[in-house]
C-alpha cells in the first residue's frame, strides 16, 4: 500500500482471509479513489483474501491500536484474541462505504 502513489503512510492487518489497511494520503484528490488503488495493489498480489480498505481517521487509527496490541501487550507478549476487534473494524468499515447512502 505505501507504494500507491499518494499513500503517505499505510498500516495493515491480516487475521484469517481478511486483510484490513488503514491509509493516509497526500497530493491525491480523491481519497475513495486511492482507496480503490490501495485495494486493487493488494489483491493483485494477494489472491484469496478480501481486502478492505479506509482512509478514514478513525478507522485507521483503530487499525492502529489493533496492529500495536498484536505486537505486544502491557507484559510484552503478543496478543492473540482479536477476532471481534476485527469484525467490528470490518463492519464500520463497511458502514463508511455505504454512509452516504443512508
Amino acid at each position: 500500500a505505501n507504494d500507491v502513489p499518494g499513500v503517505t503512510r499505510a498500516v495493515a492487518v491480516v487475521h484469517g482471509n481478511d486483510i484490513v489497511v488503514g491509509i493516509e494520503g497526500k497530493g491525491h484528490k480523491n481519497l475513495k479513489t486511492l482507496e480503490k488503488d490501495v485495494k486493487g495493489k493488494i489483491l493483485r498480489h494477494e489472491k484469496g483474501f478480501k481486502v478492505h480498505v479506509t482512509s478514514d481517521k478513525n478507522l485507521t487509527s483503530r487499525i492502529i491500536t489493533i496492529h500495536t496490541n498484536l505486537t505486544t501487550d502491557t507484559t510484552g507478549h503478543p496478543v492473540r484474541a482479536m477476532g471481534s476487534d476485527m469484525a467490528a473494524l470490518i463492519r464500520d468499515i463497511g458502514r463508511t462505504v455505504t454512509a452516504p447512502f443512508r
